[in-house]
């Protein structure tokens, strides 16, 4: 008789063994090294954390909003937004979407938005 068939009826899965038969079975994992554990940097010798003094900056607001233009009416919708580098050389562009003609105009922003 097959290890799979019951009684002469076939049966396309074995049957699933209970979780807690295997408990013990095998040992548990051996925890592997991976050489000294290094200090955080945030720690004083006697282990004791200490707190850390840095603020977050405050957010920036992007110096301009990324447009894109539908229609012969000339529809905008905003898609996204500009912001500087703190060095003054480039910035980033952040996009929530793709315009499909690649067309992206950068405005500074209104005073209401």
């Amino acid at each position: 008789m097959s290890p799979f068939s019951r009684r002469g009826r076939r049966v396309l899965f074995p049957p699933a063994h209970s979780l807690r038969s295997r408990v013990g079975d095998k040992p548990a994992l051996h925890a592997v090294s991976f050489g000294p554990v290094l200090r955080d940097t945030n720690q004083s010798t006697k282990g004791n954390l200490k707190r850390n003094t840095q603020t977050k900056p405050e957010p920036k607001s992007p110096i301009y909003h990324a447009y894109t233009m539908r229609g012969p009416e000339g529809f905008w919708t905003r898609i996204g937004a500009f912001f500087p580098h703190d060095d003054g050389e480039g910035g980033t562009l952040l996009l929530d979407a793709l315009p499909l003609d690649g067309r992206i105009v950068l405005r500074a922003p209104k005073d209401e938005e």
